[in-house]
């Protein structure tokens, strides 16, 4: 890296405005299956309002599995978009019930292997 491009992006300004201006993306990962769907769309979406209330990018895969009209895939080509999906974040959100959850579980071992941000909502 160039010695100009090396302090433009160590000047105190730039990273304020890089921070600023880049949304960090992230992912909601809990228990789904053999739940309640009413119950599953509310969780997730509670959760998400409050991320995008802090100033988060929310992959939201209960939503985006049904927009998709994937709600009746086979669990391994859901696993697999929401994988993609979550490759895509820098951080993953974990769900009180992710533990319950073989996905979320999953998600959550795969997230640390990649030594992502993991929090836990």
């Amino acid at each position: 890296m160039g010695n100009r491009i090396r302090n433009f992006i160590n000047n105190r300004k730039t990273k304020k405005y890089i921070k600023m201006e880049t949304k960090r993306k992230i992912y909601i990962a809990g228990a789904i299956t053999g739940l309640p769907l009413d119950e599953v769309q509310a969780k997730f979406k509670k959760k998400a309002e409050e991320l995008k209330g802090m100033g988060f990018e929310v992959y939201n895969p209960f939503y985006e599995i049904a927009a998709r009209g994937k709600e009746q895939a086979p669990y391994p080509e859901i696993m697999k978009i929401c994988i993609s999906e979550m490759m895509q974040c820098d951080v993953v959100c974990l769900l009180p019930d992710w533990q319950k959850s073989k996905g979320a579980t999953i998600e959550r071992n795969l997230a640390r292997e990649l030594e992502m941000e993991i929090i836990h909502g």
